[in-house]
């Protein structure tokens, strides 16, 4: 088969160069990809028919994102109760950010921010399925700080509406931990308080009932006093029943203050964090611009195999195919070649007999296609 002028060209050009190694290489590859050079540009089809489909057929993915804004004036309360030292402050939008990567790696807050999205339903499947949904939500979620204040929550999913309800579900979640940790010991002691009235309103009924009864078992006489031992009975019940007014009282106002203690903890907590940038449905982001990143990606990697098949090809083949791999493989003279392909060329034979064909060697022993007698 007659070969390309510019095959030729290549192969003039290789054995143009001084090394012999290196032209050996340039040579074998050569060959090795003209042998073959359909077989070899297959990895490559595929590869760009396999980027068109991914580019074009595989759903994409949307991004909801929302801002938080941390107000605090100082983290060294919260960080002295953690038991770290001040030389370990951070800026509120580090500890936040490390506070909701922790609780999202627990299955309980992952659960509680599930129950406000779509995902709600598969935490009816069996336990297996509901370790699968929890590391798929923990794996869209994404939580990282922006500067000293603000935080960014992300969610990705094939869904925009699901991407949104993910980021309020974290949100609202988060926020609602906050209140219900920083109100936490105002809630205990309400119930607290609650039980103690409880228990005091029994005492004063019957410390009530008691004085009620004994007035009614001893009226008071027609003529004369009391007798002294009615009169010391009569102001025992009658101080039992003022300490325990005052004791229901005094719990009166101590669950009074808990309740605004609960109240004020939770104000502080919406104000301390306060959504900047709410999460909005987001749109199809493909471009012409990312379909062909992705297309020459995988293009990309379709030449590298092609490549790769080609300098397989030629190290698995052992053919001396040209005058240096006499040389170069079993280290003996050459006595001449056959000018097969070489003769069909235009013009060579004018070449080959002017010397023209390598104009640095008139030498033409590892030429393709010349006749070289051994000396």
């Amino acid at each position: 088969m007659k070969r390309a002028r510019w095959r030729w060209s290549l192969e003039e050009y290789c054995y143009a160069i001084r090394k012999p190694m290196l032209r050996l290489i340039l040579l074998r590859l050569l060959e090795s990809y003209f042998r073959h050079r359909w077989l070899y540009l297959v990895p490559l089809v595929l590869m760009l028919a396999t980027g068109v489909a991914v580019a074009w057929l595989v759903p994409a993915t949307y991004t909801a994102t929302a801002t938080m804004s941390i107000e605090k004036e100082s983290l060294l309360a919260m960080l002295t109760s953690n038991g770290q030292s001040a030389g370990a402050w951070r800026n509120p939008a580090e500890v936040t950010t490390a506070e909701l990567r922790e609780l999202l790696a627990t299955d309980a807050f992952t659960q509680a921010a599930m129950e406000k999205t779509v995902w709600a339903g598969l935490l009816n499947s069996n336990q297996r399925a509901i370790r699968m949904a929890f590391a798929a939500f923990r794996d869209a979620i994404e939580v990282t700080s922006l500067g000293e204040k603000l935080v960014a929550i992300s969610a990705e999913d094939t869904d925009p509406h699901v991407a949104q309800q993910m980021v309020d579900a974290v949100l609202a979640t988060y926020i609602q931990w906050q209140v219900t940790r920083n109100s936490q010991e105002s809630v205990v002691a309400q119930k607290f308080f609650a039980d103690l009235i409880d228990r005091y309103r029994q005492d004063l009924r019957r410390s009530r009932n008691a004085l009620q009864s004994y007035l009614e078992i001893h009226p008071e006489p027609t003529t004369g006093s009391r007798p002294p031992e009615e009169r010391m009975e009569i102001a025992r019940l009658e101080a039992e029943l003022w300490r325990g007014e005052e004791r229901l009282s005094e719990a009166l106002k101590n669950e009074e203050r808990a309740r605004l203690a609960q109240a004020k903890a939770e104000s502080l907590s919406q104000q301390t964090y306060t959504v900047i940038d709410a999460p909005s449905v987001p749109v199809d982001t493909r471009s012409l611009q990312r379909t062909a990143l992705v297309i020459g990606a995988f293009a990309v990697v379709g030449l590298f195999l092609s490549v790769a098949g080609i300098a397989v090809g030629a190290l698995m083949d052992r053919t001396l195919r040209f005058s240096v791999d006499v040389h170069q493989a079993l280290h003996v003279p050459l006595l001449a070649m056959v000018a097969a392909e070489a003769s069909m060329q235009p013009g060579y034979e004018a070449q080959l007999a002017s010397g023209a064909h390598n104009p640095q060697r008139a030498d033409t022993t590892n030429q393709p296609g010349t006749v070289k007698p051994s000396v």
